[in-house]
C-alpha cells in the first residue's frame, strides 16, 4: 500500500512543475523559486510546509504553508557555511515528517484522493542549496551515504548538483558518520581558507585566459589591418605570409578555446568557481567564439 501511496503522490498534479519528490520519501519535494509560488501544484499535491532556503528571494508566503514556512539564509556560493545552517533545515524536514506519520496514523492509507501534508524545500533554482539540505537530513537522520543521498534526489530531480563548497562539506559530514557538530567543527577549523584560496585561483585562471583572449583580439585586428593597408598592391609571398599568420592566429584560438572548455567544467583545474568566475569565463567564450569566426572567414 505504501508503494501505491509513493506513487500516487508523486503523480499528482501537472509534470512540469519544477520540483520532483525524493525517492522513498514522497512527502519532500525539492524544487525551485517558481516551484514555490505555483499555487495550484502545492494544492494538488497538499504541499502545506515550505522550507526556503535561501535569503535574497522575497517569497510570498503561499496561504496553505502559512503556518510552516521556514527560511534559511544562505547564498549559493563554494564558501557559504551549509554545515552552520543545515541543523535548521534538518529540524524542518523533521517537523514535516511528524505531520506525514501523524496522518497515516489518524487516516490510514485509504484516501488515495487526499494526499499526506508534503514539504517543499526550495531555493532558487532547485539544484543546489535546496539539493544540499536535503541530502543533510538523509545523512544524518537515515544514515545515507553521500552517493545514495545525493541519487535518492535526482531520481526525480536529476538537475539536483550541490556547488563544488557544499559538496566538501557533505564529504566532511559523511566523513564524521552524520555527525553534523563534528563535521562543522572541522569545516570552520580548516576547510573555509582553503575553498577561498581555490575560488581565488579559479578566478585568477579565468581572468589570465580573458586576457588571452583579448590579447588574441589585439593581434586578430592588427592582422586585418595590415592586410587592408597592403591591399592588392603586393601579391605573391605578402599574401602567402598573410594567409600563414591567420592560420597561426586560428590554431592558438582554438587552443584558447580548449582551456576555456577545461576551466569552464565545474571540475577543470580541480577548482571551485563562484558566479564572478563564471561571468569572466562566459565574456572571454563569446569574444573568442566571434574572433574563431571572423579568422575562419579569411583562412582562405
Amino acid at each position: 500500500m505504501a508503494h501505491r501511496y509513493q506513487q500516487d503522490t508523486r503523480n499528482k498534479g501537472s509534470s512540469s512543475w519544477d520540483a520532483g519528490a525524493v525517492e522513498g520519501f514522497p512527502w519532500v519535494f525539492v524544487g525551485s523559486l517558481s516551484a514555490a509560488e505555483n499555487q495550484l501544484e502545492l494544492a494538488a499535491r497538499n504541499v502545506t510546509g515550505l522550507l526556503t532556503v535561501a535569503g535574497k528571494l522575497g517569497v510570498t508566503t503561499p496561504p496553505s504553508c502559512a503556518e510552516r514556512h521556514a527560511q534559511i539564509d544562505i547564498d549559493d556560493h563554494p564558501i557559504a557555511n551549509l554545515l552552520e545552517v543545515a541543523q535548521q533545515c534538518i529540524d524542518v524536514i523533521d517537523d514535516a515528517q511528524k505531520d506525514h506519520v501523524d496522518y497515516q496514523a489518524a487516516a490510514g492509507m485509504q484516501d488515495e484522493e487526499t494526499p499526506a501534508p508534503c514539504l517543499l524545500v526550495h531555493c532558487a533554482s532547485g539544484i543546489s542549496r535546496s539539493v544540499s539540505a536535503v541530502v543533510a537530513w538523509l545523512m544524518v537522520r537515515q544514515r545515507y551515504s553521500l552517493d545514495r543521498a545525493l541519487e535518492a534526489v535526482r531520481v526525480h530531480r536529476p538537475l539536483a548538483k550541490p556547488n563544488v563548497g557544499f559538496m566538501q562539506q557533505l564529504q566532511m559530514l559523511e566523513k564524521h558518520n552524520g555527525n553534523l557538530e563534528a563535521a562543522r567543527k572541522e569545516w570552520d577549523k580548516h576547510s573555509q581558507k582553503d575553498i577561498w584560496e581555490l575560488t581565488s585561483a579559479r578566478r585568477r585562471l579565468a581572468n589570465d585566459l580573458h586576457a588571452r583572449v583579448d590579447d588574441l583580439e589585439v593581434r586578430i585586428q592588427q592582422q586585418i589591418s595590415d592586410q587592408q593597408h597592403q591591399g592588392s598592391r603586393e601579391e605573391g609571398e605578402q599574401v602567402r605570409g598573410a594567409s600563414k599568420n591567420v592560420s597561426l592566429l586560428l590554431r592558438e584560438s582554438h587552443v584558447i578555446s580548449d582551456c576555456l572548455d577545461k576551466t569552464r567544467d565545474e571540475t577543470g583545474e580541480g577548482l571551485p568557481m563562484d558566479r564572478v568566475t563564471g561571468t569572466i569565463l562566459k565574456s572571454a567564450r563569446g569574444k573568442l567564439e566571434r574572433l574563431i569566426d571572423n579568422l575562419t572567414g579569411r583562412e582562405d
